[in-house]
């Protein structure tokens, strides 16, 4: 009887530490795929303008933005997470600069650190490999 009772709780303990692990692994698979993606995007992406179409805040991983971007003639919609202040001061339909892989176009990031000027103008079709300075 002793010995049935402790077979459950290492069984249980085993099943536990397993789930547990696998969460784990998950996560860390995630970080280090996002990681690949952001380091792919900024060494062979190009930029483009992005239009916030919703804006999600909050939520237990923040504040995240749905937008629209147009490459090769076609609409694409993506979603990504970004900064709380960055978010605080934008709303649907402003422009956004984004850059994205051209041969995966749904692979995108959202460049924060810079803000669309009319000065800048309109991105070419195919996108611009480098950002405009205004003058």
């Amino acid at each position: 009887m002793v010995f049935q009772k402790l077979m459950k709780k290492r069984v249980g303990n085993l099943i536990a530490l397993f789930c547990i692990l696998s969460f784990l692994i998950y996560i860390i698979s995630v970080t280090i795929k996002n990681y690949n993606t952001k380091k792919e995007i900024n060494t062979q992406g190009i930029f483009t303008l992005g239009y916030i179409i919703k804006i999600n805040i909050g939520g237990r991983v923040g504040d995240s933005f749905d937008y629209t971007f147009y490459f090769d003639g076609n609409s694409r919609i993506n979603e990504n997470f970004v900064k709380k202040d960055y978010s605080r001061k934008h709303k649907i339909g402003d422009t956004i600069i984004i850059k994205f892989l051209p041969s995966k176009p749904e692979k995108s990031i959202i460049i924060e650190d810079k803000e669309y000027k009319s000065c800048m103008g309109l991105p070419p079709k195919v996108g611009w490999k480098k950002l405009p300075v205004c003058k």
